[in-house]
Order: structure tokens, then sequence, then C-alpha cells
């Protein structure tokens, strides 16, 4: 292989290992959407945690999938979860067609978070987090993050019993 090959295939890797580390940085940003609360809303406790989950969503897709695109092992693997997943939104698609309102079942409402573009997003989200986080590792880096989230939650859940209203 010639020298101006080679300075292309590390160009390319280096590209992928940057949006890759983008798309763990983006997954990482979704755990901590419990933190988020948007007082300016009707529903501070659950909009701006259904439009921040989408939009960073949204913004994991456009990078995935031109990396899954580049990237042969960036692609999602068959397993029982993703299949069990993308039966379960067939089923609900089918639910939506045939159901009393296409429009409720496909919009839902911010406060009950239940329709099916939102289920879209976490069934996206599940089909980025099984091809981007492929090690034990990767993993086990992820569920640390998580915990951390959860015990800033706990946190703050406790200080709120205790009186300390002020981190909100």
């Amino acid at each position: 292989m010639n020298r101006p090959q080679q300075q292309d295939l590390e160009t390319q890797y280096s590209i992928v290992r940057a949006g890759i580390l983008c798309l763990k940085i983006l997954v990482f940003c979704v755990l901590f959407i419990p933190l988020i609360v948007t007082p300016s809303t009707f529903f501070p406790f659950v909009v701006g945690k259904a439009v921040y989950s989408r939009i960073l969503i949204e913004m994991a897709v456009i990078l995935w999938v031109p990396l899954m695109v580049l990237t042969r092992s960036l692609r999602p693997s068959r397993n029982s979860i993703i299949i069990s997943l993308g039966l379960y939104i067939f089923v609900s698609i089918l639910s939506s067609l045939f159901g009393v309102s296409f429009n409720a079942s496909f919009w839902s409402t911010f406060e009950r978070m239940q329709g099916l573009l939102d289920l879209a997003h976490w069934f996206l989200f599940a089909l980025i987090l099984t091809s981007v986080f492929r090690t034990y590792k990767d993993w086990q880096l992820l569920l640390s993050v998580n915990i951390f989230a959860s015990i800033i939650v706990c946190l703050i859940g406790i200080l709120q019993y205790s009186g300390n209203h002020s981190l909100i």
C-alpha cells in the first residue's frame, strides 16, 4: 500500500473514532435527562425531558448513520432484545393504524410520552447503544455513568425531602 492510501485510511479511522466518541458523549448526555426541569413549560418535569431527549437522540442518529455506513462494526447486530423491540414497534404501529385515533397514538402527549414517535426515538437509541457499546468495558462505563446520574437524582430527592428546595 502506498503512502497516500495509508494516510487516507488513517484519516478515515480517526474520523470514525472521533464520531464514536461524540456518539458516546451524546448517549451519556441522555442519561442525565432526569435532571432537566423546565419551569417555563406547563409540565415542567416532563416537557423539557421529552424535548431534550428527542433532540439528543436525533443528533445521535444523524451522527450514527454515516458512521454505520463507513464502519461495518457499527451496524446493529441481531439480538433478542432488538428483535423484541422491533416487534413491539410493529405491533404499536398496527395498533395505531387500526385504533380510535391515529393522531393521538402517533403523537400522544408530553405528560404521558407514550406515542409512537417517542417509541421510535427510544428504539433508535437502543440500536445506537447496541452498536456503539460492544465490549464489557464499554457497558461498564455506561452503567457507571447511569449510576452516577441516578445518585445525583437521589441526592436531589433527599435534599427536597429534608426541606431544601433550592435546586429546582
